[in-house]
């Protein structure tokens, strides 16, 4: 606004006597004199121009209530903004000014003007270049709100708490806090206040005082990074109704499980603590290593007990305690409840359900062995993956005896969970009373140990405790939680208490775990000693790894039957064990005690050299981890061949047409993955997600993916290429350049498909020349092994196109998108008897890998034309992979030489599903993607569904889709018909969602025999 404007706008003003002017926003520099000239004004408001001081003649504007000068950088860049560092003294003259915000300006300090108005009611200086709070603050009798925020204040006055009618105070909100180290006593003074906002400070804690602020209701406390603790005076502020506690990362009181919780929760803890309560000095510790470095002759002299040279190994776990005084607190012995964990090859996989970031690890290495041997790599990174905030130890054994050095400085740097590292002799003492400080000083620092429990639950924990100590080695969720209840607590409370006991040691529960949360293990011990006596069983190791029912009867001989079919199922949760699927003999494999050495797969392998098309895929790891890649291959089991040892499987697809080799490699930390076959994509797929899935249970575990180059003969190496292709980095660059069909390989120099890299879908492919009726020439031409060879290929393509659309769909939703079948066909109708009406006929498909199909008769509805163009984007993509899948399909039924009942009922089904994409194409013509359908079927056959399409930024898009089916669901209810047509959902080993019918659904259910249980098993 040029100067001349504004002049005019004033003149206007004065004229019409305005109450408001709204200058905002207007790019001013130099607000004009005659300003003083609108003495009516009541609010004037300046905010996100570029002034830099107000005339003195704005004291002329006595009936101002309201003055707005705030500037936000986000919506402006910085130089045009206001940037006010000083107020005239005239402003002393606004007698009746109630509100002044001065967000984002320069005040260096708080104007004497503006502490001589008391008439202010709303006082914002948030974002300012504030260092300190003047006493004279005290004469704002009125204040009603005050906000400081962001700003350099360190020191709290005495005198912000002498404002009588102060009901909000912003010290600090989401935009920055300040360096205030201390809230000082006197804050109970503001006996009006209401809400108080100390994010983002530098405090410790917050006073006691604070219990007397009888009409707070909001208190912001997130993103105090030095909080440790919490008043328990809170918990008794009746009116206090939100406390938001985020981003607190050294909170100690409450502990984390009872912030997260919420405001309810922490009141609870807080005043149950208040009431009465006790300080515990107790927290867990592991001790982990290989077998046969001293871990349990290490414990025992820690222990004080004398050192013997023939300890016996540890078998399973075992846990023990070990007392400790208080390396700060005099009369304060605090015990560790110490795991020691058998170090055999066969129980590092039972590990990793025992870490806790609350826990003290002790890595023990055998300094004679060396470094190398004792494996510190791999431990840390199993640690760093499981629990990646826990303390950790290095200690290293037998160094009484000649031995090397070891990069600690390196470790160190790698791994900063490491605090400490120390060499020590339990043969000769050397340095274990230096060992026994170190785990002092660290024990005394973990969350749980000194928490102050309060006493009711103190009082449950040690109810808890009672059923074990009577001999009761395991109790139902709903009994253990029954108990912690007559001791008054609630639900979510129980939850808590009984993870506390898990993470100290004293029970075995895995709340997270849905098949596992029923039942409480109330003596480890017990548990892990009957699971290793199976890890340790030399006829499972006899047998290749297969446990049978009798032999774990024998095993288990003093378990009940429910109890040893928990068992069997906890190990097959954590891939311990699998049970195998229709296996009538109830045999299970135990993946820890398959062979070492590999069996010869040779000819098995060879066999299908020339049977079409080999693809690979290597997977590189940060590290090799425990269970890698013996729990893909409990989980992959139904592909088995029997042919599997510790490091690598041979597999088979369903039909026996395509072979897969799987070989992991500790040294270098990969695993390699071949499959051969006619079409390979879609094994390979299944294997690739079935090992992703694998490694989700790793955390922060690194992997890079890598594909082979296909090229043929190397010059320089003297045989094939050696490189291989980063497939992530592919993938981005393909994503940048799109019209790109080639790849260049950087060491061969030859190029290839694209497809031939990502998809494995290269030249030798059939399919690069594939229409339907070139399929069913073929087979009229060629031999029997070229019949069999294309319909291997059609049938793993159809699953291989209908498996990328739903994996498209599923990768990117939530869990409530999955709750509703996806797969459908729509077709327009025009309704009998009315002019110009129409009808939709709706087709819903089961979804059975290579044999889509309809189910039921179609939905019949009325035409909806705004629903239509909502689900568009996502008719066009079903409708791109159902023009691929019906002539393939259609090629599949043309070669079959079987006659009979099922093959006509296959091939009317396909009649019907070709004829509903057909009349579906129809109603989306003039729609772009049916221009695509008239593009060559070669062509179309390798597109690839567009993720973008279900991305859920654009989710709306899929909300229809979700409304037709609420709306189907409600047709079969009016008529009684079964919800969908029968379609059920069902999750695969591999991730993969389908929707499938009765029939479909039986091959995915369990037909193992069901174990009676008891009436209280959950």
């Amino acid at each position: 606004m040029t100067r001349d404007e504004l002049l005019a706008l004033i003149d206007q003003a004065e004229r019409e006597e305005w109450t408001e002017l709204d200058l905002s926003g207007r790019g001013l520099t130099k607000l004009p004199p005659e300003i003083g000239r609108l003495t009516n004004l009541i609010e004037l408001n300046l905010h996100n121009n570029r002034l830099t001081k107000l005339p003195p003649e704005v004291g002329n504007l006595t009936k101002l209530e309201i003055l707005t000068t705030d500037s936000f950088l986000l919506s402006k860049p910085e130089g045009e903004i206001n940037q006010f560092s000083e107020l005239p003294e005239e402003i002393i003259n606004l007698k009746r000014l109630k509100s002044l915000s001065m967000i984002g300006n320069q005040l260096g300090k708080i104007p004497d003007s503006i502490l001589a108005i008391e008439s202010l009611k709303h006082l914002n200086l948030y974002s300012n270049s504030l260092d300190t709070i003047p006493h004279q603050i005290v004469k704002l009798k009125n204040l009603e709100s005050l906000a400081l925020g962001d700003n350099e204040i360190k020191v709290l006055p005495k005198s912000l708490f002498m404002l009588p009618k102060l009901k909000t105070l912003n010290l600090g909100d989401g935009g920055g806090g300040n360096p205030i180290k201390l809230i000082p006593d006197g804050i109970e003074n503001l006996a009006n206040l209401e809400r108080l906002f100390v994010y983002y400070l530098d405090i410790f804690t917050l006073p006691e005082t604070i219990g007397n602020l009888r009409k707070l209701t909001h208190l912001g406390i997130s993103g105090n990074s030095s909080l440790v603790e919490l008043p328990v005076e809170l918990g008794q502020l009746k009116s206090l109704d939100y406390i938001d506690a985020h981003s607190l990362p050294s909170i100690r009181f409450p502990p984390s499980d009872i912030i997260d919780l919420g405001t309810p929760a922490i009141k609870n803890f807080l005043d149950a603590v208040r009431i009465g309560s006790k300080h515990i000095w107790e927290s867990k510790c592991l001790l982990i290593g290989e077998g046969g470095v001293g871990k349990t002759t290490l414990f025992e002299v820690l222990n004080g007990r004398p050192y013997d040279e023939y300890e016996s190994g540890t078998v399973g776990i075992e846990i023990g305690a070990l007392k400790l005084s208080h390396p700060k607190k005099e009369a304060i012995t605090m015990r560790l409840n110490c795991w020691d964990f058998a170090g055999q090859d066969f129980n590092h996989a039972m590990h990793q359900f025992f870490f806790s970031s609350r826990a003290l690890f002790l890595l023990v290495w055998n300094a004679r062995h060396g470094w190398q041997q004792g494996k510190l790599y791999r431990w840390l990174e199993n640690i760093k993956v499981r629990a990646p905030e826990a303390k950790v130890i290095l200690v290293a054994t037998h160094t009484d005896q000649p031995h090397s050095d070891y990069p600690a400085a390196d470790l160190q740097a790698k791994y900063p969970q490491i605090v400490d590292t120390i060499e020590v002799s339990s043969k000769t003492g050397d340095n274990i009373p230096e060992l026994r400080h170190l785990i002092q000083t660290h024990a005394a620092d973990l969350p749980l140990m000194g928490l102050r429990w309060p006493q009711t639950w103190l009082d449950a924990a040690n109810a808890v405790r009672a059923k074990c100590q009577s001999g009761q080695k395991h109790a139902s969720r709903r009994e253990v939680i029954n108990v912690i209840k007559e001791h008054d607590l609630n639900e979510e409370e129980c939850g808590i208490l009984m993870r506390w006991l898990h993470e100290l040691g004293d029970i075995l529960h895995f709340d997270d775990e849905p098949e596992m949360r029923g039942r409480v293990i109330l003596d480890p011990e017990w548990l892990t000693q009957h699971i290793g006596i199976v890890l340790r069983s030399d006829e499972v190791q006899q047998q290749n790894g297969i446990l049978t029912r009798q032999h774990l009867d024998k095993l288990w001989e003093d378990l009940d039957d429910f109890l040893r079919d928990h068992f069997l199922r906890m190990m097959d949760k954590f891939d311990l064990a699998y049970l195998i699927p229709d296996d009538t003999q109830d045999r299970s494999l135990i993946v820890e005690r398959l062979p070492l050495d590999p069996p010869d797969y040779t000819t098995q392998w060879q066999e299908f050299e020339d049977r079409g098309n080999e693809i690979s895929l290597r997977f590189k790891l940060g590290s090799m981890q425990p269970g890698i890649p013996t729990w893909f291959i409990a989980r992959c089991h139904r592909f088995t061949m029997n042919t599997h040892w510790l490091n690598g499987v041979l597999f088979k697809d369903e039909d026996d047409r395509h072979r897969a080799l799987v070989i992991a490699d500790d040294q270098q930390d990969t695993v390699q993955m071949t499959v051969r076959g006619p079409f390979p994509q879609r094994f390979m797929s299944l294997l690739r997600d079935g090992f992703r899935d694998t490694l989700k249970r790793y955390k922060g575990l690194e992997v890079v993916r890598k594909v082979p180059c296909p090229g043929g003969y190397n010059d320089l190496i003297e045989g094939p290429c050696s490189h291989e292709f980063d497939l992530d980095n592919l993938e981005k660059w393909i994503v940048k350049r799109p019209e790109a069909d080639e790849v260049v390989c950087p060491f061969c120099g030859d190029s290839f498909s694209r497809l031939l890299l990502v998809e494995g879908i290269g030249a030798a492919s059939l399919t690069q020349e594939l229409t339907e009726q070139r399929i069913i020439e073929v087979i009229r031409e060629e031999s029997q092994l070229t019949r069999l060879h294309v319909d291997a290929q059609i049938i793993n393509l159809i699953k291989y196109h209908e498996r990328n659309f739903l994996r498209a769909f599923y990768l990117e939703q939530d869990r409530e998108m999955v709750t509703c079948p996806n797969l459908f066909t729509i077709r327009q109708v025009p309704k009998r008897g009315v002019v110009k009406k129409q009808e939709w006929h709706i087709q819903l498909y089961c979804q059975q890998p290579g044999a889509w199909h309809p189910v039921g008769e179609p939905y019949i509805i009325e035409e909806q034309k705004e629903w239509f163009t909502k689900s568009l984007p996502y008719l066009k993509t079903l409708l791109k992979v159902l023009s691929v899948v019906a002539p393939l399909a259609n090629a599949a039924l043309a070669i079959t030489d079987v006659v009979g009942d099922k093959v006509q009922v296959a091939r009317d089904q396909h009649t019907t599903f070709e004829n509903e994409v057909k009349m579906m194409s129809e109603l989306l013509k003039g729609t772009k993607v049916v221009t695509e359908l008239e593009r060559p079927f070669a062509e179309r056959i390798h597109d690839q569904p567009e993720r973008s399409t279900f991305r859920k930024a654009e989710g709306a898009e899929l909300v229809p889709i979700r409304e037709l089916m609420d709306q189907l669901a409600e047709i079969d209810e009016q008529q009684g018909r079964p919800k969908w047509a029968g379609l059920t959902r069902r999750q695969t080993p591999e991730g993969d969602i389908l929707w499938l019918d009765q029939e479909h659904l039986q091959e995915y259910l369990s037909k193992r025999k069901p174990v009676p249980q008891p009436e209280d098993f959950e």
